[in-house]
């Protein structure tokens, strides 16, 4: 039986994001997450700019968000 705290990351895995944008996250869920493969992007820049129906792409081998 897999611990309550992976729960919300392989909920997310579930509907198939594969990574997640955010100012920061709270140490547990950052632990879960890179156990779970999930990628985490600490961005505040990106987030505080960011509005609901903004296209976002990530380009992960070039670094880009």
């Amino acid at each position: 039986m897999r611990k309550l705290r992976e729960q919300p990351v392989l909920g997310i895995k579930a509907v198939g994001i594969a990574a997640v944008v955010a100012e920061s996250f709270a140490r547990i869920f950052y632990r879960s997450s890179i156990n779970q493969g999930l990628l985490l992007i600490e961005c505040p820049e990106a987030v505080k700019t960011y509005k609901q129906g903004d296209n976002v792409r990530l380009d992960v081998e070039r670094g880009i968000l």
